[in-house]
């Protein structure tokens, strides 16, 4: 009950400041972002960098009346798992009326869940490895209380799915720790092979991970070619 309540209250106050708190596009690269996210729910596939401008709606929204072209997406840098998942966000945005701030709400509540979710994750990792439920709450709600965490949450932006990942990363990594089982073990490169397809920052954490866990395999003489092949791919 606690758990829920406290989730409730993340979310509620996730919400608040993604519509009544931070005024549209204050995010960074929050335009970036979503333009990226119309690309590909508009069926225009993904944007390629140096080549993709700024939808020309959203461009005009921060641009004012400065009548300057739309420039170039800078945000198609990144892999597209984040943006393909926040795609249903768009088109609920879309039917709910023509301007481009629905969409934007819709995604920024659509980051709020993400971000709740990881909060989730991250209790049943404290308490399975503390089997203390007041310690976990405790840890949870000073993690949704740091400022930069809540401005992630109600901003249009791929440090969400960053956080998520890490989080459900670390749990299945400590998981695979004490069991050594083969299921841990394909959980983990899954999760490795996510995070490559997330946010290129995250790939010196994927080659440490990966390094330590065939490494603990060879110490555990657990380590196979088959293992190891399957792990890796």
């Amino acid at each position: 009950m606690g758990l829920w309540l406290l989730l409730a209250c993340c979310l509620l106050k996730f919400v608040f400041i993604a519509v009544f708190v931070i005024p549209p596009w204050d995010v960074a690269d929050e335009v970036g972002h979503l333009a990226f996210i119309k690309h590909l729910a508009t069926g225009n596939g993904i944007p390629v960098l140096m080549e993709t401008k700024v939808d020309e709606g959203m461009w005009n929204a921060i641009a004012g009346n400065t009548e300057l072209p739309p420039g170039h997406n800078w945000i198609a840098q990144h892999p597209p798992l984040y943006y393909l998942i926040m795609i249903p966000s768009y088109w609920v945005g879309d039917f709910l009326g023509d301007s481009v701030e629905y969409p934007l709400f819709a995604g920024r509540v659509c980051n709020g869940f993400m971000m709740v979710l990881a909060l989730f994750i991250l209790y049943r990792m404290i308490k399975l490895y503390s089997d203390n439920d007041l310690l976990a709450l405790s840890i949870v709600a000073m993690v949704a209380s740091i400022p930069m965490v809540s401005q992630t949450a109600a901003g249009v932006t791929n440090d969400s799915l960053v956080l998520l990942l890490s989080v459900v990363l670390t749990w299945r990594w400590m998981c695979f720790y004490r069991t050594l089982s083969k299921r841990d073990l394909i959980l983990v490169g899954l999760i490795l092979g996510l995070c490559g397809i997330t946010k290129y920052t995250l790939l010196p954490g994927i080659a440490a991970v990966s390094a330590f866990v065939v490494l603990y395999l060879i110490q555990q003489k657990q380590a196979s070619t088959k293992l190891v092949v399957m792990f890796l791919c």
